[in-house]
């Protein structure tokens, strides 16, 4: 049994075996924060009304600063900042309010954030609620996307939420019409399966977007065909940003399966802001046409594919600069066509590998080859590389990280109908690692002779030789070239 008494400020505690407890039973400590974590409004409101108490004793006077700092929203464009002071009289408990004024934009947005901050007490502390975040959420966007797509399904001009992942199959047909937002959940992908189709069409004046409810890179997981082989799939004038939820991922995948290749159109696109790439084609996909194409801000690189799909790019009317890495990767393979690759506005990132000719490739003036670790470039068989620069616009071959020997280097193993490779205007440097033992090594190590030409080129900081020629079936022309720092020696 116990006996409670209070005297004043003290609670004092009687315990029946005897002896008493003293505890004090004051206001407590004098507190301000927010009356809550998280604050919601719409662009609708003219206003956001915020609330903060204060708690504990009020016998004295109080004050606390208040702020605001963007989150997502952008001030001036989705609301105004603001600043002040709250204070308190002796004796007074009420709550104070603060106003956020809210201004509606022309995007569409699920929502924006806005950081509310506390700070600067006087004759008060702070309590754990000292920060708080006001959510806006748009009032236009009404429609709703939340079930897969197995018929025929056309979204007219406006803003749709899609709260969940979406499955295009089965003969279904997802078109969406010029105007059309697609707004997406947390990690929600739209997903094109074997059977499916999507069409999005848009115009210079009314793009299709696909976004993010947060303007958060990766914040959401991006489209993805994956064995639809429908001719109906077509992007025009659309853009796809915040997507691309992994290093590994993108704001727009191509794919085949087990069963089907990917087939895709895609034109006056806009592939930005991804948590991965902007675009990942497999040497699975069947890119019919991909025109006019910016892909930039993205985490990973502008893109990544087979090196056989380099000649796909519109160089001269396409940007694949402004990536937080940036490359545009080309993964190995053996091409075994003739090709020409483009000089575009970005490196070529050469991915780890043995990247292999079997057939004649040209590079443009002004192309950048960029490799990365243990990445070699594989001459032989039919195979040939030209590389013809210009005293103003040379071709470059170098490694991703400025360490020689960071890659194997270039090496001309012979061909079977002993035919030369070429190089004027080049610069080669940071190779001879991985075994090859030299930024250009002219091996003689397959079938037939091991031939090359350059000149009036650079080669330069090399893990071994500059150049090396094999003991055997293999010969060189070298004139007009310029070595430095190759630690085997500039040529034998």
């Amino acid at each position: 049994m116990k006996h409670v008494s209070t005297i004043g400020a003290l609670s004092t505690v009687c315990l029946a075996l005897g002896g008493c407890l003293s505890t004090d039973s004051g206001p407590g400590e004098p507190r301000v924060e927010f009356s809550a974590e998280k604050y919601v409004s719409s662009e609708a409101d003219s206003a956001a009304l915020i609330t903060v108490v204060r708690t504990g004793d009020v016998s004295k006077a109080a004050s606390v600063g208040y702020s605001t700092s963007p989150g997502s929203a952008t001030p001036g464009a989705d609301y105004q900042p603001q600043s002040g002071v709250l204070t308190w009289e002796p004796g007074d408990a009420t709550e104070k309010t603060f106003e956020i004024p809210l201004l509606a934009d022309s995007e569409l947005e699920r929502r924006e954030t806005v950081v509310l901050n506390l700070g600067g007490v006087d004759g008060v502390a702070l309590g754990d609620a000292d920060k708080a975040v006001l959510e806006i959420r748009d009032n236009e966007c009404a429609g709703l996307l939340s079930d897969n797509v197995s018929d025929r399904r056309e979204l007219e001009a406006g803003c749709y939420l899609v709260t969940n992942d979406i499955f295009v199959a089965n003969g279904g047909q997802l078109i969406l019409d010029p105007g059309v937002t697609l707004i997406f959940e947390a990690s929600a992908r739209l997903e094109i399966n074997q059977g499916g189709s999507l069409t999005a069409v848009g115009s210079p004046e009314q793009r299709i977007v696909l976004t993010g409810a947060e303007k958060t890179p990766g914040y959401w997981q991006g489209v993805s065909f994956v064995g639809a082989d429908s001719q109906d799939n077509r992007l025009s004038w659309v853009t796809i940003e915040y997507g691309g939820a992994s290093a590994e991922s993108a704001n727009l995948v191509v794919r085949g399966n087990s069963e089907k290749r990917a087939r895709v159109r895609v034109d006056n696109a806009i592939l930005a802001q991804g948590g991965g790439y902007g675009f990942i084609f497999r040497d699975s996909a069947d890119i019919d046409d991909f025109s006019v194409i910016t892909s930039t801000g993205n985490a990973a690189g502008a893109g990544r594919m087979p090196m056989s799909y380099a000649p796909l790019l519109d160089a001269a009317n396409s940007s694949f600069f402004g990536n937080k890495r940036d490359y545009l990767d080309l993964t190995p393979e053996t091409l075994d066509e003739d090709q020409t690759w483009p000089a575009i506005n970005a490196a070529y990132g050469m991915a780890s590998g043995t990247h292999t000719l079997h057939a004649a490739l040209t590079l443009q003036p002004g192309i950048v080859l960029a490799f990365d670790r243990d990445a070699r470039l594989l001459v032989e068989g039919d195979g040939a590389l030209n590389a013809i620069g210009a005293a103003d616009s040379r071709i470059v071959f170098t490694a991703q990280e400025q360490t020689p020997g960071y890659w194997a280097g270039i090496e001309i193993a012979g061909s079977d109908d002993d035919v030369a490779s070429n190089f004027q205007y080049v610069d080669i440097s940071y190779g001879g690692g991985a075994g090859n033992l030299a930024n250009l090594n002219l091996s003689g190590a397959a079938e037939g002779l091991a031939l090359a030409s350059i000149t009036d080129s650079t080669i330069t900081n090399s893990a071994g030789l500059g150049i090396r020629v094999g003991p055997d079936n293999a010969f060189i022309q070298q004139s007009g070239n310029f070595f430095a720092d190759n630690q085997g020696g500039d040529i034998n």
